[in-house]
């Protein structure tokens, strides 16, 4: 996995190297740069920075964030915005569920392998409600376990070599379901 600019920046989309693959669809789409499309980057809305929120520190009380009038919360410039890939731009990608995701980037013009592969996992841990461009810090930390488990899944050998079965008790190692709410997952038998 790659390095990643800030917990603040951070979402699912970029956590799990799922934006990647995703940018350069768009790129090769509309034959632009995969620059664009990163909210920290060419892209990026320049009266907020990407962030799709202006914060306005109030001194003796908790600052306000307030969503970006000239991006309006979407975080890119609105040129980048009328760019799409499958009918959709990259903020209303974004936007999408991981499971909506999952269809989107599984068939049709649309369809990315390396992108499906990747959302399945998010699906396969549970995280299926959640948005690509969902802020890490509003995850709860169940969630955040659960889509750090969702990138060691594509690690080789996992569970079993990384360690992770007795680090990550919503996982049985000999059922194959969730500790936590008892569901059958789709997660891959372990290999001696």
């Amino acid at each position: 996995m790659s390095a990643h600019w800030s917990i603040e920046n951070s979402n699912p989309a970029t956590y799990t190297d799922l934006l990647e693959p995703i940018r350069k669809a768009f790129a090769k789409a509309n034959g632009v740069k995969p620059a664009l499309f990163s909210a920290n980057s060419e892209g990026a809305c320049p009266t907020c920075n990407g962030a799709g929120v202006i914060y306005t520190d109030l001194a003796m009380m908790a600052g306000v964030a307030t969503p970006c009038e000239d991006c309006e919360g979407k975080r890119f410039q609105a040129s980048v915005l009328e760019y799409h890939l499958g009918g959709r731009n990259i903020s209303e990608v974004l936007a999408m569920s991981v499971s909506e995701a999952n269809e989107f980037f599984g068939a049709g013009d649309a369809r990315i392998p390396a992108a499906h592969a990747i959302l399945t996992r998010l699906v396969d841990v549970g995280l299926g409600y959640i948005t690509l461009g969902q802020p890490l810090p509003t995850l709860s930390g169940r969630e955040r376990q659960r889509l750090k488990l969702a990138t060691h899944m594509a690690e080789k050998g996992w569970p079993l070599r990384t360690g992770l079965v007795d680090r990550w008790p919503c996982i049985s190692p000999t059922s194959r379901s969730c500790l936590v709410c008892s569901t059958a997952s789709s997660i891959p038998a372990s290999r001696s």
